[in-house]
């Protein structure tokens, strides 16, 4: 009786955790201004509204303006391959992550008993809570959406 309610316990706790992972996975809000629910802009369109703003703020000719457009969108194209660059590297090192976090579990599984393993993974899941909160706690608070530095 006792090993059946040690399974149930397993199979349960195994469920909730895939349940969790899951949800984690989830896509979050595109990149940009997190849930604005606006498309982000291409790298043209932002070098097109910032050097619309230089030309309204410093007076830009038509001449200066082209050139200035110019110097914009090879700026933006080259944050925008940055950008993709640090999102790929991002991806490697969670996939990295996981995989070890995969590896370090099958040991533990290994060495631990059911009822060890079961406790220990509570007690996991109760410290990732707990780091979480703290994080949330630490976290400055951010104001909505105003003036950009620099900006009048």
């Amino acid at each position: 009786m006792r090993k059946m309610k040690q399974s149930i316990q397993v199979a349960l706790l195994g469920m909730a955790l895939l349940f969790s992972a899951a949800l984690s996975a989830q896509p979050g809000p595109p990149p940009g201004k997190p849930g604005d629910g606006k498309p982000r802009l291409s790298a043209a369109e932002r070098a097109q509204k910032h050097t619309d703003r230089m030309k309204e703020s410093l007076g830009l000719d038509e001449k200066q303006y082209k050139q200035v457009l110019e110097i914009n969108q090879e700026q933006a194209k080259k944050v925008e391959a940055q950008q993709l660059e640090a999102q790929k590297e991002r991806e490697r090192r969670q996939a990295a992550m996981k995989e070890m976090e995969a590896a370090h579990e099958k040991r533990m599984k290994e060495v631990l008993t059911e009822e060890q393993y079961v406790k220990y993974l509570v007690q996991k899941e109760q410290m990732k809570g707990r780091a979480k909160a703290r994080m949330n706690e630490n976290r400055p608070q951010r104001p909505g959406p105003g003036p950009h530095k620099g900006r009048q």
